[in-house]
């Protein structure tokens, strides 16, 4: 007789040992927010503006040799993961074209997440790797130079599922000059409903010369339905220059 001893829950979801549920981790960064300004934890800069319905996409890099047809040094290859016209789980992969855009698939009514799958010599994209509206439009979701994916503090629920937010963290990651301060939040909204109302669910201030990280695991999990987006802000910097990063991992539960 083997003996199997206690197992690690999260470890078996991972392993897709437990039918329904999976698991989500989402960061985000952003290297330099304004005096007294509020920003979306997202590397492209300023507050994100959320699309109001499916898109047409498109995807291309600052610099020509993040190209897969002819290889080049940089990134081959990026997967978009996002939410399709029903608010269900969709992904798509392209090979790069460098400063060419190169079309998604199908329409999009979020970007949870955009990701280099193959690369040249340099391992990696060399350029900054854009995703956006189709014909040069809003950017959705960027990979900066070097990073592989996207750093983006948000995510949207997918039809179906509920997500039990688990451990948030956040910190300051540059204060200058001493004593700058930033407030971490997270919000909540139900991109669904009419007029959707952001909901914060969770605040920390950040001083450079004092406390600079937060780090929380809600009880049972704070609970977030389909169809809702999550988002984290660095609000209201005292100094220009603050940056902060932020993250947190979901359970997401078949409904």
């Amino acid at each position: 007789m083997t003996y199997i001893g206690p197992r690690d829950f999260y470890l078996e979801i991972q392993r897709g040992n437990v039918p329904g549920l999976s698991l989500v981790h989402k960061f985000g960064y952003n290297g330099s927010i304004g005096s007294g300004a509020t920003a979306d934890i997202i590397e492209q800069t300023g507050t994100y503006v959320w699309p109001s319905g499916a898109e047409s996409l498109e995807v291309l890099s600052s610099l020509s040799g993040d190209d897969g047809s002819p290889a080049g040094i940089g990134g081959h290859t990026v997967e978009l993961e996002g939410l399709d016209a029903n608010w269900d789980l969709q992904t798509d992969t392209k090979t790069l074209d460098g400063t060419t855009p190169v079309a998604f698939s199908g329409t999009w009514r979020r970007t949870n997440r955009l990701k280099v799958t193959a690369a040249g010599s340099s391992l990696t994209n060399v350029g900054v790797i854009t995703c956006r509206v189709a014909s040069a439009g809003a950017t959705r979701i960027i990979i900066g130079i070097g990073n592989g994916q996207s750093l983006f503090g948000m995510y949207t629920v997918p039809n179906a599922k509920t997500a039990y937010v688990q451990p948030i963290y956040g910190s300051l990651t540059r204060g200058s000059p001493a004593g700058s301060q930033i407030d971490w939040q997270m919000f909540v909204r139900n991109a669904a409903a009419t007029n959707p109302a952001w909901q914060l669910k969770q605040q920390r201030g950040f001083i450079s010369d004092g406390t600079t990280a937060l780090e929380r695991t809600f009880m049972g999990g704070l609970i977030v339905g389909e169809k809702h987006d999550i988002r984290l802000v660095g609000h209201n910097a005292s100094a220009a220059g603050v940056a902060i990063d932020g993250g947190f991992d979901l359970v997401l539960e078949d409904d």
